[in-house]
């Protein structure tokens, strides 16, 4: 019985580092250049990343023009790159519903992010209104120069600045956005993917990297679309705006748990 309990012990301990490797994660990928090279509407990309690396892809075309992303609560928002339409789509690119939103009938209406219960739309070339989540009625707008991508990171807002190739973070509270790091190109869409603490930028050219928060490049990254002339700017991950920890997760947790109670129980006891 006892080696029974070490060997159980053992299994669960393995699981636990085994859950501690990153794991992967589904993310979507929306960019303007279709619309802007007159080639026809939209394909949404549904890759596959695996920590820091890209693992597959496929291409999904679409009836509508998609610019930003933004992730709700089991669908996608998706806005378009010169018109106030604003739709939800579910994981396939198919269409739920679409409003004429509140912001602006012109370029670029970029990404979206819950934060807080609010959802938070960045408009280029000068704002980040908060909107409705369901009739796109701007409640406030915020003075915010050249922003494109937004992510949560646990419960802090992180934006871009495309112009200056900027990622940092902003403060809806105060209206004040504090860089972290630069990209080499044009810094577009964010993602962010609490699971290996890894934010994904896209950039002008086509390229989606992974980042730390301190602004490290962890990978090579990909491009989803090939070399483009315009840039990544519509990035989110399945789940990112509702960040809920999976049942797998959970029971990996409490299996982890069980572990490290019998092995200090083997420890105390001998």
């Amino acid at each position: 019985m006892k080696s029974s309990k070490s060997l159980l012990g053992s299994l669960a301990l393995a699981a636990c580092a085994t859950a501690q490797v990153a794991s992967a994660g589904v993310l979507f990928i929306g960019t303007d250049n279709e619309e802007f090279a007159g080639t026809g509407f939209s394909t949404l990309v549904k890759a596959t990343v695996n920590g820091a690396n890209f693992v597959s892809q496929i291409g999904i075309p679409l009836t509508f023009n998609l610019n930003g992303l933004g992730d709700g609560p089991g669908y996608l928002y998706a806005g378009e790159p010169e018109a106030n339409t604003l739709r939800t789509i579910d994981y396939d690119g198919n269409v739920l519903s679409t409003v004429t939103a509140g912001f602006p009938n012109n370029c670029c209406n970029e990404e979206m992010q819950f934060s807080g219960g609010k959802l938070y739309h960045a408009h280029y070339p000068d704002n980040i209104q908060q909107i409705d989540p369901v009739t796109g009625a701007v409640i406030q707008t915020f003075s915010v120069p050249s922003v494109v991508g937004m992510a949560l990171v646990g419960s802090q807002l992180w934006i871009t600045n495309w112009g200056a190739q900027q990622v940092g973070t902003w403060d809806p509270g105060t209206n004040i956005f504090t860089p972290q790091f630069t990209t080499p190109n044009l810094a577009g869409a964010l993602a962010y993917d609490p699971d290996s603490s890894i934010l994904w930028v896209g950039q002008a050219g086509g390229l989606v990297a992974p980042y730390s928060l301190t602004g490290t490049l962890l990978g090579a990254g990909f491009k989803p679309f090939g070399d483009i002339n315009n840039t990544i700017d519509g990035l989110t991950f399945q789940g990112e705006g509702t960040q809920v920890p999976e049942p797998t997760s959970v029971a990996l947790l409490g299996l982890c748990l069980v572990g490290l109670v019998m092995t200090r129980r083997r420890v105390t006891h001998g």
